[in-house]
C-alpha cells in the first residue's frame, strides 16, 4: 500500500528514466529495502519526538539517518523527495505532531 500511495502522489511517472527521475524502483526492490530495515522501523515506530530527552533525540536522528540513506525508493540519486515522503508513513507520530 505504501508503494501505491507513493505512486499516487506522483512518485512513479511513466516514461524514459533518463528524462523522468520521479520514478520508483521496481516493487520487489522497494519491498526488500523495507524488509531489510524492518527491525529498525519497528523500534522507531512508537517514538515521540515531543517527549524525549536531548540524548534520545540524537539517538533517534542517528537511527533515522541510517535508514534514510539505505532506503531504496526512487531510481534517482536525489533522495530528499522520495525518502521524505516514505518515512513519515512509518512514523506518523514522530513526523506529525
Amino acid at each position: 500500500m505504501i508503494y501505491a500511495t507513493l505512486a499516487s502522489w506522483g512518485m512513479h511517472k511513466m516514461g524514459d528514466p533518463e528524462f523522468t527521475k520521479a520514478k520508483l524502483v521496481n516493487y520487489p526492490d522497494f519491498k526488500n529495502s523495507i524488509l531489510n530495515h524492518r527491525d529498525h522501523l519497528k523500534l522507531l515506530s512508537a517514538l515521540r519526538i515531543d517527549s524525549c530527552t536531548q540524548d534520545e533525540y540524537s539517538s533517534y536522528i542517528n537511527q533515522l539517518e541510517k535508514i534514510y540513506y539505505h532506503l531504496k525508493v526512487s531510481i534517482s540519486g536525489a533522495t530528499i523527495v522520495a525518502n521524505s515522503k516514505t518515512l513519515p508513513i512509518f512514523f506518523p507520530i514522530l513526523f506529525h505532531l
